[in-house]
């Protein structure tokens, strides 16, 4: 089942490049590779982007093996899928993937709607683009495809939007905040890291906190970014670098900014340069701030985001008020506090300015509408409170 496998490789010019392959004959799909060269590639996507349609491209043509079917002698004889066989590739989709790469069609475990529904779009998009590359001029023939590429979009499933309810649980509460730093003490009990990262890792926590950055700007620093005297950090865009080793490179989807530290995360960033990451880079230094510190060949290489992932997933089980938090829920934490602040104030900006502010600091463009999907928790709870203060007002007036 899992012959038709995605490879991301990283050229001399440090784009990364995915493939679809054979993974018995080692030779790439020449189609679905001409797809993602031509369309994908050709509207900048970033590579998570390309890796994502091409994983579902490959898991198409494994439905295809599995069915014996050739999609492009169908096409050139404009016969495509039967109806039975779209349910069964509606199906098909459904089951997980073992590493994006794997379909296990005995597992019971099956994706959400969401992901159903960008799975068979790819899917669409890529037949489409198939289609037309086959295609003869004959109105007869693109009526035939219109009718086909309608029949696979009826049988996406309904999806669920994220805006429902966007503001739920994102952001931790002081109380997790507290355990989670209490956590990540030095040399402590809890301390689920070993004594040779736990610096490394609760710094990472405190940048995630005390910036509200993503994954991504975390894993991108670079210590000439970093400028201890003036205390600032410079959030830069290094998409396709060719310094940096890892395939799945991190990337900054934000505007690049420079951003002020305080006195206390100037001073841990400066120790763990000076001490903890002394010992681990490599000879030829990369310069990332956050490197490997595990003995082997990735010693000394910049901290893939395999190896945060690990981390957040330690922090998560290391206690059950743990148990629902990401890396990212750290940048909504963020952007509560800073709502928080701004209440405080005595005088504080008006909206115009506060959302000026928030988009600055977090690398939104300014009038994306980002800046107000981050408040709105901070503005349900303060809705809440004031509903609560009506209804004791209301009920003492009443007389209940």
């Amino acid at each position: 089942m899992d012959r038709i496998v995605t490879n991301t490789i990283k050229m001399d010019t440090g784009e990364r490049c995915c493939l679809i392959t054979d993974k018995v004959s080692k030779v790439p799909l020449y189609y679905p590779c001409l797809y993602i060269s031509t369309e994908l590639r050709k509207k900048n996507e970033s590579i998570s982007t390309i890796e994502l349609h091409s994983a579902s491209i490959a898991l198409f043509y494994r439905f295809l093996n599995l069915k014996n079917i050739d999609i492009e002698a169908r096409i050139r004889t404009a016969e495509f899928l039967h109806l039975q066989e779209i349910d069964g590739l509606k199906e098909f989709i459904t089951k997980r993937m073992k590493k994006e790469k794997v379909a296990n069609l005995d597992s019971g475990c099956r994706v959400n709607s969401n992901t159903q529904y960008f799975r068979l779009t790819a899917i669409i998009k890529y037949l489409e683009w198939l289609c037309d590359f086959f295609t003869v001029s004959y109105k007869r023939d693109h009526k035939l495809i219109e009718k086909f590429i309608a029949k696979l979009k009826s049988h996406r499933p309904k999806i669920r939007f994220k805006n429902q309810d966007p503001a739920k649980d994102r952001n931790l509460n002081q109380n997790q905040i507290n355990i989670l730093f209490e956590i990540l003490k030095i040399g402590s009990e809890m301390n689920p890291f070993n004594s040779d990262v736990q610096r490394r890792n609760r710094l990472m926590i405190l940048i995630l906190y005390n910036l509200g950055l993503r994954a991504g700007e975390l894993l991108n620093i670079k210590i000439a970014d970093i400028d201890i005297g003036s205390q600032t950090i410079f959030i830069n865009r290094r998409a396709d670098d060719p310094h940096d080793s890892r395939i799945k490179q991190p990337l900054v989807k934000t505007l690049s900014r420079k951003l002020s530290i305080s006195d206390d995360l100037s001073q841990e960033i400066s120790n763990y340069i000076k001490v903890e990451r002394r010992k681990h880079r490599m000879k030829k230094d990369n310069g990332y701030l956050f490197i490997c510190h595990k003995k082997g060949n990735t010693f000394g290489e910049p901290l893939s985001i395999q190896a945060y992932h690990k981390i957040i997933n330690a922090l998560r089980i290391s206690c059950p008020d743990l148990s629902r938090m990401t890396g990212h829920k750290l940048r909504h934490t963020w952007n509560y506090e800073f709502s928080s602040k701004m209440d405080r104030m005595e005088s504080p900006p008006n909206q115009y300015e506060q959302e000026q502010m928030r988009s600055l600091l977090m690398g939104w463009k300014e009038g994306s509408g980002t800046a107000s999907t981050y408040n709105r928790r901070f503005i349900e709870n303060k809705a809440a409170e004031l509903a609560l203060n009506m209804q004791k007002d209301m009920i003492n007036r009443g007389g209940v």
